[in-house]
């Protein structure tokens, strides 16, 4: 298995990726192809995706609000789950934010998805439960 930075030219596969392990994608606002080519140019270098051979079987989009790391949009083809691979693409996020002076990073996680709480976990990361997430969409 490769990691690389994710392109503009492996935005089908990316859809396809979220349509296979379930995850919901928004193709008429902030997932439109538009839309992603603008975040990775606002997000150089940080859109990964874990490749085997020519398959993508793993998305992590991260991105930066000057002084904390996201990781976005973690999707895992369900059959090449339990192998390390969403581990192997957080480890590299982290390195590149690292890289880039940003030592704080923040991943939201569904609350039933026992296993990704378990990950984030595993590698360092707490569970906040005296924040309340508020967000307004316009658009």
């Amino acid at each position: 298995m490769k990691i690389r930075v994710l392109r503009v030219a492996d935005y089908d596969d990316m859809v396809a990726l979220w349509e296979r392990g379930g995850s919901g994608y928004e193709p008429e606002l902030r997932d439109s192809k538009r839309a992603i080519a603008e975040q990775m140019k606002a997000n150089p270098g940080l859109y990964l995706g874990a490749f085997e051979g020519k398959r993508l079987v793993g998305v992590l989009l991260v991105t930066v609000d000057g002084r904390r790391g996201w990781l976005n949009r973690a999707c895992i083809d369900p059959g090449s789950r339990r192998r390390g691979i969403a581990k192997r693409l957080i480890v590299e996020a982290e390195k590149r934010l690292r890289s880039r002076g940003i030592g704080l990073f923040a991943a939201f996680v569904d609350e039933k998805n026992s296993a990704s709480i378990a990950l984030c976990e595993s590698m360092g990361y707490v569970q906040r439960r005296d924040i309340v997430y508020m967000r307004k969409r316009v658009d």
